[in-house]
């Protein structure tokens, strides 16, 4: 599971594929970390709660937060298996 500090934005992630799947913390993170890694997919996770700006932030701005939460993103890997390849999902 990568980590990354909360200096990359949501448009700077998504622009580099990522899709964001949701912002928790531990236990559930790592839980969902470890199947989204099983089912084939790249993982990272980023310090804090990363929005889109398109919200109200300032209860995750709180003193301790971003050590608490993490946000997580997924994407496809590249050249690796995938569901898509699966005979079950072709046309």
């Amino acid at each position: 599971m990568g980590n990354l500090p909360k200096q990359y934005s949501h448009a700077d992630l998504v622009s580099q594929g990522w899709e964001r799947r949701f912002s928790a913390e531990d236990p559930r993170l790592t839980e969902m970390n470890d199947y989204y890694m099983s089912l084939g997919f790249e993982t990272l996770v980023v310090d804090g709660v990363i929005g889109d700006e398109s919200e109200c932030r300032s209860c995750f701005e709180g003193a301790g937060f971003d050590q608490r939460y993490k946000t997580l993103y997924t994407r496809a890997k590249t050249g690796g298996h995938s569901s898509g390849d699966d005979e079950l999902f072709s046309a």
